[in-house]
């Protein structure tokens, strides 16, 4: 018969480990998430607010892109939708970590002709994730833009199953179907 022994404190490392891991891949995907559903306050928590951000268009701080892109998203009117793949993180040190993940993003938009207005745009974010008194956010980031593409359709042609969809409307933290969602 054999034995089986436990390192604890070996264990207690990977556990961390997994845990600081798990963290990190929680927060790209709270970006789209925040985006989609237009909740300022749960961006902010994905950015420190010394953050260096470069998306080409921006170039700057955390906690200013936060308020640019939130601008951008309620005065444009777009429904934006995001997807995260293709998660790759690697800690570099007890309170530092490397992450790159692709992105698929889309929106609509209706323009001053009625037209219905569709973007969608590929990518990866590069990011540096600082983890401060417990707490795991992006540091730095570059966007890097794979692909775009746009096109119009009158809204008017969506038919059969489609045309019967929910259609979700305008979405904030205050919409009935926003579920908060919580870390243990």
């Amino acid at each position: 018969m054999s034995t089986t022994t436990y390192d604890i404190e070996s264990m207690a490392r990977r556990l961390t480990e997994l845990d600081d891991l798990q963290a990190i891949r929680d927060q790209q995907v709270r970006y789209g998430r925040a985006l989609d559903w237009d909740d300022e306050t749960l961006l902010a928590q994905v950015f420190w607010p010394d953050a260096d951000i470069d998306y080409g268009f921006f170039v700057g701080r955390g906690d200013e892109f936060v308020k640019v892109l939130i601008t951008i998203s309620r005065e444009s009117g777009c429904r934006p939708w995001h997807a995260i793949s293709g998660q790759s993180v690697s800690l570099t040190g007890a309170n530092a970590a490397r992450a790159e993940c692709y992105f698929l993003g889309g929106s609509t938009t209706l323009n001053i002709a009625g037209d219905t207005e569709i973007q969608f745009i590929g990518g990866r974010y590069l990011d540096d994730f600082e983890k401060r008194g417990g707490e795991w956010r992006v540091a730095k980031r570059v966007l890097i833009c794979d692909f775009r593409f746009s096109d119009l359709t009158r809204t008017e042609h969506v038919e059969g199953f489609a045309a019967a969809l929910n259609d979700r409307g305008r979405l904030g933290p205050d919409h009935p179907l926003y579920w908060q969602f919580t870390r243990r």
